[in-house]
């Protein structure tokens, strides 16, 4: 793997470190963001729960799922929140992505011998560069050509929005449609499908947020705009993903596109 392509994944870990506070029995819900996501609490636990399993735990990773996953605190608790995008994922396990999108695992089963040093560094005040430091030690640097390309194709997508067809992404890439599927398999875990529409329906609700349209723009030409057939289209990709009406997740948005929905605060929190 080429170094820049090498740095640019460092690069782009995400860590929201010492800023999670969970009172008992809070409940929120997670938007999907195309990120495997490391949760570790200091103190108490949380549940997890999605539509095939549920894991409570004080230290999981969860990760890449077409649907919201609920997470519930069972005690006040703080600690840190970690986004891996999938190709870090690749560099820490052999296992094809595509086996354990939207499961629910201990980090340990990741990190195995580096478990106790993630743990100790999770509760040091302010720990974004030890996080890092971490992370450039036990991220496998090796060269996989169809990592990169798969890396590749992912930025083509966020870069266009998710407005890109399968065939668009597939003319583009030289790449047939089974290829594809087979690269996203191994290595984003999700089909290409799946992936834009997650990237489409986030870009969207930032569109909307933000009110970059004219006053003469409708929701509705908004949605066509950005490759939805009609309205009712939208309100199927906006339940199956969110778990909720295009009104209600309109109303509480916030300038986060937040990845949880607060159900007691009925509003959004960032994560």
């Amino acid at each position: 793997m080429n170094s820049t392509f090498y740095n640019q994944i460092l690069n782009s870990i995400g860590v929201n470190s010492n800023s999670l506070e969970f009172a008992s029995n809070l409940q929120v819900t997670t938007i999907p963001n195309n990120c495997f996501d490391i949760l570790i609490c200091a103190n108490g636990d949380f549940t997890v729960n999605t539509n095939n399993d549920s894991l409570k735990s004080s230290k999981g990773i969860f990760g890449l799922s077409k649907k919201s996953v609920s997470v519930v605190g069972n005690s006040i608790s703080s600690g840190t929140h970690i986004n891996l995008l999938p190709e870090h994922m690749c560099m820490l396990t052999s296992i094809p992505l595509g086996e354990i999108s939207g499961e629910l695992l201990d980090i340990s089963e990741i990190f195995k011998e580096h478990t106790n040093e993630l743990l100790d560094i999770s509760v040091v005040p302010g720990n974004s560069n030890l996080l890092q430091q971490f992370f450039k030690k036990v991220l496998k640097k090796y060269h996989d050509p169809n990592l990169i390309r798969a890396m590749r194709i992912t930025r083509l997508i966020m870069e266009t929005n998710g407005n890109l067809t399968i065939k668009e992404i597939s003319d583009q890439t030289f790449l047939t449609k089974r290829t594809l599927q087979r690269l996203f398999y191994k290595y984003v875990g999700l089909s290409p499908k799946a992936y834009s529409k997650i990237v489409r329906f986030r870009h969207i609700s930032q569109v909307y947020y933000m009110g970059k349209f004219t006053e003469k723009q409708s929701l509705y030409d908004l949605l066509i705009a950005f490759g939805y057939y009609d309205y009712s289209h939208f309100i199927h990709d906006c339940n199956q993903i969110t778990g909720l009406s295009p009104t209600e997740y309109f109303k509480n948005l916030n300038p986060t596109l937040s990845l949880l929905y607060n159900k007691e605060q009925n509003d959004f929190s960032y994560f």
